[in-house]
């Protein structure tokens, strides 16, 4: 880049010279034509400029969203680790009530015979029959928190394209 500048530079010069030359003779005409052509040069500058400004902040830009994506794609894994905890646990603690509920038919079996120790009993499973509930009800809230989470997440190859985007827009500007 910095070669093309360069070589742009000393054509501009070899043609300004060029085209100057024969004017020379004429000091009026050649001091407007030098005014107009600093002038010229003078807005090429801020051009360039202003363009190297928009690449610099494109540039910033785009490290901004590399970092982003970076953190998302990092919380992401936290997500899923902390999901993944979430269903283990969750299926122990369903194998623990399944295994207290076999142990408590067992049970029941057992103390067939004595009504109060029955009904202890009975009011033993519809207690667990409550936990269940209230496992299954926080398995699904756990499970719509895990779905919301993907769902912030499906952007994340839209961020990529625009990343990728500004990337070839980079490329391009140079």
């Amino acid at each position: 880049m910095a070669g093309r500048k360069h070589h742009h530079h000393h054509n501009i010069h070899s043609s300004l010279s060029r085209r100057d030359e024969p004017r020379l003779s004429h000091s009026s005409s050649s001091s407007s034509s030098t005014t107009a052509l600093e002038d010229r040069i003078t807005t090429r500058h801020r051009e360039i400029q202003t363009l190297l400004h928009d690449n610099q902040r494109l540039a910033t830009t785009h490290l901004a969203l590399k970092q982003d994506l970076t953190a998302t794609q990092q919380e992401l894994r936290q997500l899923s680790a902390a999901a993944a905890d979430v269903k283990e646990e969750r299926d122990a603690e369903v194998r623990r009530i399944y295994e207290k509920s076999l142990k408590m038919d067992a049970e029941v079996r057992a103390v067939a015979a004595m009504k109060s120790d029955l009904d202890q009993v009975r009011d033993d499973v519809r207690e667990l029959a409550e936990v269940r509930k209230e496992l299954v009800e926080h398995l699904q809230s756990v499970q719509s928190e895990l779905a919301l989470a993907r769902e912030d997440l499906k952007p994340l190859p839209v961020i990529k394209g625009d990343i990728e985007a500004l990337r070839h827009e980079i490329q391009r500007g140079r």
